[in-house]
C-alpha cells in the first residue's frame, strides 16, 4: 500500500478500538476491509459479564478490591482464521523482556505487531501519568538510530476520540506494556503476531451465516453470564451491590461500569456499529432501528452509573436494575428477529 495512504489509515480515529489493528494491517496488505465490516463479518458482537479479583475475572466477588467487567465484544482471532484464511495469534510471554524480544524478531520479518499498553506510561496520551487504563497499540517498525518504535493508537480517549501514528521511545514503550496479568481484563494477555498470507484470496465468505451465528451465541442458555442471559444477571446483581461495598469503594465499582460500557467496543459502540452495519449492508432499517434504540438505552445505562460516581444514589440501584431488564428483552428482541429474517440454513441453534 502507498506509505502516504496508510498514513492516512493509521491516522483516522476509530470507536472500534480492538478492531483497528486487524484493519490496518490487512490495509497494509491491500486487503479491502473497513473496521465495521471486519468487526460485523467477523460476529463480533458479544455480552460477558463478572468480576475482576486480583487480576483475575471470577463470578463470585468476595473481596473489597473486586471491580466489575463488562465485554461488549469477542475475540474476533479465530473468526478472522474462518473468514479469511489469516491466522492472528496471541503469544504469552514470561515477561516483558521476552515480549520485546518477539516483537523485535516479527519487525525484522517485515510483519507489524498487536500489543496492550497501560495509557498511563504513554507519553503522547491524554491520561499518561493521570489515571490508568488500556489501549490496544499496534507496532509497526522500529528505528534503530533514535531507539524509538513507530506506533499506532486509533482510539485516543480524547473528545471527541482521536488518533497517534508516531514515535514510542522503547524505554516508555517498555513501562506501558500489558504483558502477564491483566488488571484491566482479568486475564492473561501477551502480543498478537500472524503468520505470512496472501492477500488476494482474503474474501468474507458468508456474512449472514456470522450475524446469525452472533445472535445464536446471544441467545444461547449455557451460561448465565454471556450473552442475553449476562445481561439478565447483570440486572439481578446489581440490586444487592450497595450492601457489597461500602460508599468509597462502591463509586470505583460504578466507575468501571460505565468505562466498561462505553469504552473498548463495549456495549454501547457495538450495538451502535451494527446499527450503522444492518442499515447499509442490508438495508434493514427495522433491525438498524432497533439496535440504534439499544446502544441508547446502554448510553443512558452508562450516564446512570457516571451520575453514581460524582453523587450516590443519584440514581438508584433498583431504577438502572429495570433499565438493564429493559435491555435485556430487547437485545432478545433482536437475535430473534436477526434469526427469523436471515436464519435460512443457519436455523439451528448451538
Amino acid at each position: 500500500m502507498d506509505k502516504l495512504l496508510l498514513q492516512e489509515i493509521l491516522g483516522t480515529p476509530s470507536e472500534l478500538c480492538v478492531v483497528a489493528p486487524y484493519s490496518g494491517i490487512l490495509q497494509s496488505y491491500d486487503i479491502d476491509v473497513d473496521d465495521t465490516s471486519l468487526y460485523c463479518n467477523c460476529g463480533g458482537l458479544d455480552f460477558r459479564y463478572g468480576y475482576i479479583h486480583d487480576y483475575k475475572w471470577n463470578r463470585r466477588y468476595i473481596c473489597e478490591m473486586d471491580t466489575i467487567s463488562l465485554e461488549g465484544s469477542r475475540d474476533i482471532k479465530n473468526a478472522l482464521y474462518e473468514q479469511l484464511g489469516i491466522c492472528f495469534k496471541e503469544v504469552l510471554c514470561a515477561d516483558k523482556g521476552l515480549a520485546i524480544d518477539l516483537i523485535m524478531n516479527q519487525l525484522s520479518d517485515g510483519k507489524k505487531v498487536i500489543c496492550f499498553g497501560d495509557v498511563y506510561f504513554l507519553t503522547y496520551h491524554p491520561q499518561y501519568h493521570k489515571s490508568h487504563g488500556q489501549t490496544t497499540l499496534t507496532i509497526w517498525d522500529y528505528n534503530s538510530t533514535t531507539g524509538n518504535f513507530s506506533v499506532s493508537d486509533r482510539h485516543v480517549t480524547t473528545i471527541p476520540i482521536s488518533s497517534y501514528y508516531g514515535p514510542l521511545s522503547m524505554a516508555d514503550f517498555e513501562r506501558a506494556l500489558v504483558c502477564g496479568d491483566n488488571a484491566f481484563d482479568g486475564k492473561e494477555t501477551g502480543i498478537i503476531i500472524y503468520d505470512a498470507f496472501d492477500g488476494e484470496k482474503a474474501v468474507f465468505k458468508e456474512p449472514e451465516k456470522k450475524i446469525v451465528e452472533m445472535a445464536q451465541r446471544m441467545l444461547a442458555n449455557n451460561d448465565v453470564l454471556t450473552g442475553v442471559n449476562g445481561i439478565k444477571t447483570f440486572g439481578n446483581d446489581v440490586i444487592n451491590w450497595k450492601s457489597q461495598w461500602d460508599n468509597k469503594r462502591i463509586k470505583s465499582v460504578y466507575n468501571s461500569a460505565y468505562q466498561h460500557i462505553m469504552g473498548r467496543v463495549g456495549p454501547y459502540i457495538s450495538r451502535k456499529v451494527y446499527a450503522d452495519y444492518v442499515t447499509q449492508q442490508y438495508k434493514d432499517s427495522e433491525l438498524g432501528n432497533l439496535f440504534s434504540d439499544v446502544a441508547g438505552k446502554w448510553h443512558s445505562l452508562s450516564v446512570k452509573f457516571f451520575r453514581n460516581t460524582i453523587d450516590i444514589g443519584k440514581n438508584s440501584l433498583e431504577s438502572i436494575s429495570a433499565l438493564i431488564g429493559e435491555i435485556a428483552e430487547e437485545e432478545n428482541e433482536i437475535y430473534e428477529l436477526i434469526i427469523d429474517k436471515y436464519g435460512k440454513h443457519y436455523n439451528k441453534r448451538d
